[in-house]
């Protein structure tokens, strides 16, 4: 069962989105609903379900994509309504615990079911041992408010009701929650070989599934959201020297009133 969630604020789920280097990296989103790279047009993947898989740790466990790695925390689960409806098994990391899947082999697409999405789910893209791109998803639940009027728009210029993504699909549970496929892109000949999924401390359980890769970039179907991994944070605007100069001179004239 779920624990007490964190959501952070807008300010700082926005911050929290970004680039750990100049790597070529895109991140885009499948409409709600779909819960598989397969199912979001994305050929030849080889999937990891952890549906024949045993219940329980991962730690040195031997899975389709690579080898999954884990301290503790991460473990294999039965589904739950905080997994997706039409899957089995996934994938659990606990809070203020890191689970590490070593590829097997150079890759450019990496792809993975993120459900009961909450602001503490993190992971970390590496290549060589080194972190090319870090990624937070307290941002991505930023761009998707639950509300009517929220859209988000896919690459053929399609709108998607951001309120859509929330809940388990097909069953509506868990309705606080968003539920999404997310795919993660190598561009401009980038490959990496290892993907760090973390859940922050004091939060909850990153619940994902349904692993895939590809050694090449795929042909993007025009359904994919993008999600910007370089968002622009409004500052608020420094006082002018006017405005400065006119409070300047009401703090002089209240000054010598008194």
């Amino acid at each position: 069962m779920k624990s007490a969630r964190v959501f952070l604020p807008l300010f700082l789920a926005t911050a929290a989105l970004s680039g750990s280097s100049q790597a070529g990296i895109s991140i885009y989103l499948s409409p709600n609903g779909i819960e598989t790279a397969e199912e979001s047009g994305i050929t030849n993947v080889t999937t990891e379900t952890f549906n024949n898989r045993p219940t329980g740790s991962v730690d040195n466990f031997l899975g389709t994509v690579g080898t999954y790695t884990t301290p503790w925390g991460g473990s294999v689960e039965n589904g739950n309504i905080y997994s997706g409806a039409t899957q089995d098994k996934y994938l659990g990391i606990q809070s203020g615990s890191s689970t590490t899947l070593t590829l097997t082999g150079d890759v450019a697409y990496f792809g993975l079911y993120f459900s009961a999405g909450d602001g503490g789910n993190s992971f970390d893209v590496k290549n060589n041992g080194a972190t090319i791109f870090s990624f937070n998803t307290a941002a991505l639940i930023a761009m998707l408010p639950r509300t009517e009027e929220g859209r988000i728009t896919a690459i053929n210029g399609q709108q998607y009701k951001t309120r859509d993504y929330y809940g388990q699909p097909g069953t509506g549970h868990n309705g606080s929650e968003p539920y999404a496929y997310i795919h993660i892109i190598g561009t401009e000949g980038t490959t990496f070989d290892q993907i760090v999924l973390s859940e922050a401390p004091n939060t909850a359980i990153f619940e994902n599934d349904n692993h895939s890769i590809r050694t090449s970039a795929p042909e993007l179907p025009d359904t994919l959201v993008h999600v910007s991994t370089n968002p622009t944070i409004n500052q608020i605007p420094e006082p002018s020297a006017a405005l400065i100069g006119g409070i300047g001179a009401l703090l002089l004239l209240r000054r010598r009133r008194a």
